[in-house]
């Protein structure tokens, strides 16, 4: 799962501790809040969590489920473009 625009990762972490069994990526332009989001993964103990550092625009991975919730503006439509629809959703 890919959180784009997670910021610390408010939306990421609680997910991350829930599915442990699942890959989190958090994308984000500021590296100081991907760093809290770091630090805040090993305080929890979540080895399941990992940062891209750059605009959502240059994040090219593939990933099965992608979140936008802080995304907005072009930000958003990148990631509806790039995420695939499924039946059903």
């Amino acid at each position: 799962m890919v959180d784009f625009g997670c910021g610390s990762g408010n939306l990421l972490l609680p997910l991350a501790a829930l599915l442990p069994g699942c890959r989190f990526t958090g994308v984000d332009m500021k590296p100081a809040a991907l760093q809290l989001l770091q630090k805040r993964a090993a305080a929890a103990g979540l080895t399941n969590v990992s940062v891209f550092a750059g605009m959502i625009e240059q994040y090219r991975q593939p990933f099965d489920v992608g979140l936008a919730l802080h995304a907005c503006g072009n930000a958003t439509d990148h990631v509806l473009q790039v995420g695939r629809v499924t039946d059903g959703f």
